[in-house]
């Protein structure tokens, strides 16, 4: 699980999120971090 958040903030920094799946992992990393 780590490694898809990893790889999740990998594109965001790309920001170039390709499906919405994708959008959807970035909003709750997002979240997650925000709660940290």
């Amino acid at each position: 699980m780590i490694n898809r958040l990893r790889e999740g903030q990998a594109i965001s920094l790309r920001g170039e999120p390709s499906k919405p799946d994708d959008i959807a992992l970035l909003e709750e990393i997002r979240d997650l971090l925000k709660d940290n």
